[in-house]
């Protein structure tokens, strides 16, 4: 269920265009949303194995076949994984009353600070193998699966042509991402308990061979958000390759 119109979305990616052709990677930018009304919006970033994930799907060659010409990159093989999964965190941005810090994202980052356990059987772990002293805070069983029998996420990729001016090379995929906080996750919080929210990551697994291992594509950082048990919420999330 997409929280944005079909008008806005064309706008975002309209602006993510641009910032594509002078980058020459994938960008982002994401919306953060408490009962569907806007509270924040800020850029993402499609981390160092993110990136080496696309060119792997999109050339078949990996860091372990190209090494001899001098390429560097993590060295495992990606081609099996597929951009599955999502998660929440706690250590995103610090606060000290109504100002904050953002402590990232960065592009070398490979988990979030401080993940939050939806704490359900069959959520994959979290690869920063973090834990807090809260019990809420670990990494097991916090990576969630986009595509749920249950809530309102949905995804979509679109392949797009934009006018440029070298017309051969136009095409580009648009990726949205809805995903939610739905009410009554995070069980682990006690009736009208609440957590600061203020990270989130986009995951790739292997569903070749089982999707049991979860690695981060993206992250994004926000000002904390005290998310209670009951309430439900949503983040509206724009990559561009």
């Amino acid at each position: 269920m997409h929280i944005n119109t079909k008008e806005t979305s064309d706008r975002i990616f309209g602006e993510l265009i641009k910032q594509r052709l002078e980058t020459g990677n994938p960008v982002g930018c994401f919306q953060f949303f408490e009962n569907k009304k806007l509270i924040y919006e800020d850029h993402n970033i499609v981390v160092g194995l993110g990136r080496e994930y696309l060119a792997q799907k999109t050339t078949s060659i990996t860091a372990i076949t190209s090494a001899s010409s001098g390429s560097s990159g993590s060295g495992e093989d990606l081609r099996d994984y597929d951009l599955t999964h999502y998660a929440f965190g706690a250590g995103g941005a610090t606060a000290n009353g109504i100002t904050y810090t953002l402590l990232g994202p960065d592009v070398c980052d490979a988990s979030l600070e401080i993940p939050i356990s939806f704490n359900i059987n069959g959520f994959l772990d979290e690869p920063g193998g973090i834990t807090g002293s809260e019990s809420i805070y670990t990494y097991s069983k916090a990576v969630k699966p986009i595509v749920y029998p249950s809530g309102n996420n949905t995804y979509e990729t679109t392949l797009r042509d934009y006018p440029t001016e070298d017309p051969t090379c136009s095409y580009y995929t648009q990726m949205i991402f809805t995903i939610y906080k739905e009410a009554g996750e995070f069980d682990l919080l006690g009736i009208g308990e609440s957590v600061p929210v203020s990270e989130a990551g986009l995951y790739i697994t292997n569903t070749g061979t089982g999707g049991t291992d979860a690695k981060l594509f993206a992250r994004i950082c926000f000002p904390p958000k005290f998310m209670e048990l009951e309430a439900q919420y949503g983040i509206e999330w724009y990559v561009l390759a």
